[in-house]
């Protein structure tokens, strides 16, 4: 519904109980040595949408938005999983 809050929580779990974080896709992430545009044209879609993640074992990820108006909008989010010993450190995997 336009001009109203809403509020999406996106489920992440790690099999093997490793913090596990959201963030905004980037149109230039560098992955060995070369940059990957893994949003598409699709970052930050929302204007003024919020995203909210934690950084221990609860694996929360909230996206927070107020749609202008009724209709369909799409977001690149990237859920990365991170040693419980170095939670940010390097990803250990991303997706």
């Amino acid at each position: 519904l336009p001009n109203i809050q809403q509020i999406l929580n996106i489920p992440m779990y790690d099999i093997d109980s490793d913090y596990v974080q959201c963030r905004w896709a980037s149109n230039a992430t560098i992955v060995n040595s070369r940059t990957i545009n893994e949003c598409q044209g699709a970052c930050k879609n929302i204007p003024g949408a919020q995203l909210f993640t934690s950084v221990n074992e609860d694996n929360n990820c909230t996206l927070v938005f107020t749609a202008p108006i009724q209709g369909y909008y799409i977001v690149a989010l990237q859920i990365e999983d991170f040693m419980p010993s170095s939670p940010n450190g390097s990803a250990l995997s991303s997706i």
